[in-house]
């Protein structure tokens, strides 16, 4: 086939390697495969940007060329690309849209290192090897907060809450998981004007007919 060795200057195609010259910082890539898209260089991206242990983590497979049968460039997702993360200890595989998971909670805090391949035994490597990749998983963060929950007849709550979570929680998330560690019952619903606090332990906004309501102050 037309299967040879190939390069690449800067991330783009070489005009000959007895042509194009080089400059301090240059990078240089010579790979083994076929004109694209037969062997493709793969662009991945890995989202949330920022993880925690919680998340789905997705990865993403694209490839860019130039398409010489349309005559422009083309991007395209790839699919049955091989995601390994740290040496086996994790394997993806893209499917149609070139998209890979993790599920939440099974990859624990820390840093690792992947790479992303797409080889078939008797043909040239159908992606070039990708190096140096790596992502980070982080720990959720604890911050403690004093939160006191005054109801119509009686103190409901009056603790110190240590949350565990995302940095910079909202008023929300803290409450909930207050009264859900408490074991308590609690209504938020999502409104027109946001998050509207509808009752706790069966206290309901609206109690006596009027413009009564959950209130609350913060410091």
């Amino acid at each position: 086939g037309y299967d040879g060795w190939m390069y690449q200057l800067n991330s783009q195609s070489g005009m000959g390697i007895g042509a194009d010259t080089l400059v301090e910082g240059d990078e240089l890539l010579f790979y083994y495969g076929n004109m694209a898209p037969d062997t493709l260089i793969p662009d991945v991206n890995v989202t949330p940007e920022e993880i925690y242990i919680d998340d789905e983590i997705t990865f993403e497979v694209t490839s860019t060329y130039y398409d010489w049968s349309m005559e422009s460039t083309t991007t395209t997702a790839v699919e049955g690309a091989q995601i390994d993360i740290e040496n086996g200890t994790l394997v993806l595989t893209t499917d149609a849209e070139g998209q890979a998971l993790v599920t939440p909670g099974a990859l624990s805090a820390g840093t690792y290192n992947y790479q992303v391949t797409k080889e078939e035994e008797g043909s040239a490597p159908q992606l070039v090897r990708t190096d140096g990749l790596s992502f980070q998983v982080k720990e959720f963060e604890t911050i403690n907060v004093d939160l006191r929950i005054e109801g119509i007849t009686d103190t409901i709550y009056n603790q110190e809450v240590s949350y565990q979570g995302r940095p910079s929680p909202t008023v929300a998330e803290v409450l909930t998981y207050a009264l859900e560690e408490a074991g308590m019952d609690y209504l938020i619903s999502d409104g027109a004007y946001g998050l509207f606090l509808e009752s706790i332990g069966g206290e309901t906004s609206g109690t006596f007919g009027g413009y009564d309501e959950w209130m609350y102050q913060l410091n």
